[in-house]
């Protein structure tokens, strides 16, 4: 990759970008940007809210609401 290219992440300009991309979707990162794009990749991902939880929320909203219209 040439030298005058830059992250196109975080914008930095330096020889530690890499070329990450596809074909028909180039991406350059740098070291500090892969290593982000690599712990997102493998973190776990949020579960989802059970039937209380979701009750609570739309409790919640009515009651915010009520409170406005009041």
């Amino acid at each position: 990759m040439a030298a005058s290219s830059g992250c196109d992440v975080c914008g930095r300009e330096e020889d530690t970008v890499r070329d990450c991309g596809i074909r028909h979707l180039p991406l350059a990162v740098c070291d500090g940007c892969f290593g982000d794009m690599a712990r997102a990749r493998r973190a776990p991902l949020p579960r989802p809210l059970d039937g209380a939880e979701v009750m609570a929320a739309v409790l919640e909203a009515l009651h915010e609401d009520s409170r406005r219209s009041s």
